[in-house]
């Protein structure tokens, strides 16, 4: 026991052990909601880490089983309901039913549809470095990717890491359709 602690009541000192009950994690919980919503922290910190992370989106929505384990009608392997959807199926699908049109939904692929909205863009810009996210995703090296879209090669680094952070910053998987193409504030 303290000196401070000596000469409190025990209703001063059940006082202060309520008030400070919810203390416990405040100030850590506080630090850690700040760092979360820090865009400054979220992004990438460099090069490798922005190919981690393209790469990572890439790998996670690919299916990991790709077949049944009996034969199709025409003999060949029997692919998954999921396999099929990801390769014959469009990029934008979403959760929402056929012929629903939900405020807000959610993307099945969120990395192809990002994708195919980039390859789609009026800008060529936006479309090249749609390119340059394409090649790291597969596996290609970083630099060899920019320079394989008609970038110089003491530029590349710069151009990759600025097509891969662009990609990030579009990449959700939330979709948002507002009725009338316009939303209030």
């Amino acid at each position: 026991m303290s000196r401070a602690d000596r000469w409190k009541s025990d209703a001063q000192a059940n006082a202060e052990a309520l008030a400070n009950r919810g203390r416990t994690y405040a100030d850590r919980n506080a630090a850690s909601l700040r760092f979360s919503w820090d865009a400054s922290k979220r992004g990438p910190r460099d090069l490798r880490h922005a190919c981690e992370l393209v790469r990572r989106a890439y790998r996670d929505e690919v299916p990991t089983k790709l077949h049944e384990s009996g034969l199709a009608p025409d003999g060949t392997p029997a692919m998954t309901a999921k396999a099929e959807a990801y390769i014959f199926g469009n990029p934008s699908w979403t959760d929402a039913g056929k012929g629903e049109s939900p405020l807000v939904s959610f993307y099945l692929t969120p990395f192809r549809a990002t994708m195919a909205d980039m390859e789609k863009a009026r800008e060529e810009a936006t479309r090249r470095r749609a390119a340059i996210v394409a090649h790291v995703a597969f596996g290609m090296d970083p630099v060899e990717a920019a320079t394989s879209e008609g970038c110089h090669p003491l530029d590349a680094k710069l151009v990759v890491f600025d097509a891969l952070c662009a990609f990030l910053r579009r990449l959700t998987d939330v979709r948002v359709d507002v009725p009338g193409g316009t939303v209030a504030a």
